[in-house]
């Protein structure tokens, strides 16, 4: 287990909580979702869904080990275990709550019906089936038995469950004086070390991109930035921009260039929508895979790629 040098008001989360979390490097994942689903989403950071809540999780993980809560979802709209996450929900409580954090009011909200769902339409390799088994859209979804299946999609950050609207809780992780600390550079590149392996196949439910790789976790980042291209509007009203890496200071040359993304209407698009190339920045990120390579670089044929990785800015100085 690794250490970090964190300062008073700061939780290690990337010593405490992230490893424990994290399947073995060897493992590996692999799943197959609709090539029509990753072509609608390449423009987007968010996803708006219809879908019931299955086993919610009964509080928030505590501060060390994220500070979200788990929601687990069953959708026609992305056909494999999906798992909707809750920033900031150890903090951010209902009035008059204090370990449930939202599970209560996200069960009065869906309790046998389906409803909207939104957020961040994430696919990170970190909590694959064991095995050989794999989560596909042409097979069926396997009943939950708890608030954390076996997955690699997700719905994270959450933005909209029915009528509740979560938007705010899209930043910083802390609660009262502490934050939450994410990786730094030096991490990441083991990370950009990986590799993806993609094919597309024909199915019952359409044309699958076959994604194999072996598993990832290190879900959240503070790392420092220079801003290298100008930030570009999402499909979905957000922005994207590309950042060279920084580690003590000097630019990392195998992170150059990586994507990032920002949900409309948080702090982080607001920063975002005033950056400009050359401008230096800390921030706080979610990671996620970049479908615009697969894509771009999809076949009959397999062919194996670089992870790409994108990154999903939850707050940005």
């Amino acid at each position: 287990m690794s250490s970090l040098n964190c300062s008073r008001g700061v939780v290690c989360a990337a010593a405490l909580g992230g490893l424990l979390l994290a399947p073995p490097v060897s493992e590996s994942a692999e799943v197959r979702l609709r090539e029509s689903l990753l072509e609608q989403q390449r423009d987007r950071a968010t996803i708006q869904i219809v879908a019931v809540v299955d086993h919610i999780g009964d509080s928030a993980h505590a501060l060390n080990k994220d500070c979200d809560l788990h929601v687990p979802l069953r959708s026609r709209d992305v056909m494999v275990p999906l798992i909707g996450e809750l920033k900031n929900a150890c903090s951010e409580k209902p009035d008059g709550t204090h370990r449930t954090h939202w599970s209560h009011q996200v069960y009065e909200e869906t309790h046998g019906r389906a409803v909207q769902v939104a957020g961040v339409f994430r696919i990170w390799l970190e909590h694959p089936p064991s095995g050989t088994k794999y989560h596909s859209e042409s097979k069926r979804v396997d009943w939950y038995k708890n608030s954390g299946p076996k997955h690699v999609v997700e719905l994270h950050p959450i933005t909209q469950i029915g009528g509740l609207d979560f938007t705010n809780t899209v930043k910083a992780i802390e609660e009262g004086a502490e934050s939450y600390e994410g990786y730094k550079a030096s991490k990441l590149k083991s990370i950009l070390r990986k590799k993806l392996t993609i094919r597309r196949l024909s199915s019952s439910v359409g044309t699958l991109v076959q994604m194999v790789g072996k598993g990832a976790s290190r879900n959240h980042w503070n790392l420092s930035a220079v801003v290298a291209s100008a930030p570009t509007v999402l499909a979905d009203g957000g922005h994207r921009i590309t950042l060279n890496i920084l580690k003590d200071g000097e630019p990392m040359p195998e992170a150059m260039g990586l994507p990032a993304v920002t949900v409309a209407g948080t702090g982080a698009d607001a920063a975002v929508a005033a950056l400009s190339i050359d401008d230096q920045i800390d921030l706080q990120a979610l990671i996620r895979i970049d479908l615009n390579p697969i894509l771009n670089n999809l076949s009959n044929t397999e062919t194996t790629i670089p992870l790409p990785v994108e990154f999903i800015l939850l707050d940005v100085n």
